[in-house]
């Protein structure tokens, strides 16, 4: 969330997008760290595997976002 309102205050949709990029990175990073905490016994299985579907949903629609800015 951090990077999106980061780039929201840049100059241009290029940075707007670069920061949505950043972010995008960031949610899949959250998306292994399930990974890993439900391998660790840390997290349960259907907990891990609902974030892990959230996180994507955050991907995709910052990758929807991103081609929307890229096209306009």
């Amino acid at each position: 969330m951090n990077n999106i309102s980061e780039g929201f205050c840049r100059n241009s949709d290029a940075e707007f997008r670069q920061f949505l990029n950043f972010s995008k990175g960031s949610a899949g990073e959250v998306k292994n760290m399930y990974y890993i905490a439900e391998d660790q016994q840390y997290v349960l299985s259907d907990i891990a595997l609902d974030r892990r579907n959230y996180c994507q949903r955050i991907m995709n629609g910052n990758s929807s976002l991103m081609k929307y800015l890229k096209s306009s």
